[in-house]
């Protein structure tokens, strides 16, 4: 009672209960007159009179005499119950339950409300917490003994899991070697290329075609021994060993 009607948290409800609003009809002796009163004292005097008209007995509904100035206090309680259901009871329940419908909506909001804010209030402590180690990760980091660490991690990993790193961190190694390789042999080869065709436009082959320039580059794969005397050659300070030009390249062939 006193946690559902006298300290009852809003005044909308404080009202309808306590406030009186409810419009009844009540019977006596000279008649009908009519009495106002709240839901609070309306529902206690309708239940009191509920059970009041249960003490009539058979021959007391069988009077089919039902002025009020004949009416008996059991058959005046049933008078009442039936001319006042339809008029004030239905009419009320109907509005406590709106009243309470209202409520619940308005709980409902305030409690959306209240998770919206408060998971608003989670995020932005875990932004900052999250900010706050970041920021004292990249300030001590340096000063981790990572090193020491590594090799302590490696020393105590499982030999088979220790083995599987090994054998993947030596087949990238060997793959980035082999890259580096090929691009020192292909940047030696173009610049031997740029070194040839440097000498021939120095020792006066003019200007050479694109067939010429094909076969200036292509001097280290095609080379050919020239007939003759090796004493010849050697005197007049001839190459045993030509590159193929245009020219030379037919009568090779």
């Amino acid at each position: 009672h006193r946690a559902n009607y006298a300290i009852m948290r809003t005044q909308r409800v404080k009202d309808f209960y306590l406030t009186p609003h409810v419009e009844t009809l009540l019977p006596d002796v000279e008649g009908w007159h009519e009495e106002s009163h709240g839901f609070w004292h309306f529902g206690i005097d309708w239940s009191r009179r509920m059970e009041r008209a249960s003490i009539n007995t058979i021959e007391d509904l069988r009077d089919t005499d039902w002025s009020p100035a004949n009416l008996n206090e059991g058959r005046m309680n049933i008078q009442y119950l039936a001319e006042n259901g339809v008029r004030s009871a239905i009419p009320a329940m109907e509005e406590i339950v709106a009243i309470y419908a209202d409520e619940m909506k308005a709980l409902g909001t305030l409690t959306q409300q209240v998770v919206a804010a408060s998971a608003a209030i989670n995020v932005v402590a875990i932004l900052l917490l999250a900010a706050l180690l970041i920021h004292g990760v990249r300030r001590t980091v340096q000063h981790i003994q990572h090193m020491y660490l590594a090799c302590v991690v490696a020393a105590k990993l499982p030999t088979m899991t220790a083995k599987n790193l090994l054998n993947y961190y030596r087949d990238a190694e060997q793959r980035i070697r082999s890259i580096e390789d090929e691009d020192e042999a292909w940047e030696k080869d173009a610049k031997k290329q740029d070194d040839e065709a440097a000498w021939h436009a120095k020792a006066g082959d003019g200007a050479e075609t694109s067939s010429d320039s094909w076969a200036a580059s292509r001097t280290k794969e095609h080379t050919v021994y020239v007939p003759g005397r090796q004493d010849d050659r050697q005197a007049s300070g001839e190459a045993m060993v030509k590159p193929l030009s245009e020219g030379n390249l037919e009568k090779f062939q």
